[in-house]
Formats: C-alpha cells, structure tokens, sequence
C-alpha cells in the first residue's frame, strides 16, 4: 500500500491512482488530524499518550492530541452505556 496525505491528490506522474487503485490510500487534509485519525484507526493512540506527559510535542500538536484523545475517551465511555 502507497500512502500519501496532503490536501489535494497529487502524485500522478508517480503512478499514483487513488480513484481505481486500492493499493493507493490519499489522506486528504492537515497532516497531523489525518495521521491522528491513522493512529486511531490502529489503535495506536494510547501509545503516544506518554508524549503529552513527556511535554515532547510542540503546544499546537499537544492541544490536537488532546483533543482527539478526548475524543476517543468520550466515544469509548458512551459506548460502555451508563454504570
């Protein structure tokens, strides 16, 4: 698989083919929402949880993963129903 990700699909003269390749994945937008969404997909994003308390990130990208970790954690705990 071939990944790409930036705002608009680009690549062509490469090969790449993202309406009749499956084996061509485009990410369309801000680079780190969408690797955020990759990470979430994975379930990968407990992983980077520790970055936050490590203050190993630049604000910006720490206020994105906190957001989208606030996220998941609000979709998980709806999805456990009520106690």
């Amino acid at each position: 698989m071939r990944v790409l990700i930036n705002r608009e699909p680009v690549g062509r003269h490469l090969g790449l083919e993202f309406e009749r390749n499956d084996r061509d994945f485009i990410g369309r937008g801000d680079c780190e929402r969408i690797i955020l969404e990759l990470l979430q997909h994975l379930e990968w994003l407990d992983e980077v949880r520790p970055l936050l308390e490590q203050e190993a990130l630049p604000p910006a990208s720490a206020d994105l993963l906190q957001d989208k970790l606030a996220e998941v954690d609000a979709i998980s705990t709806s999805q456990r129903g009520p106690a």
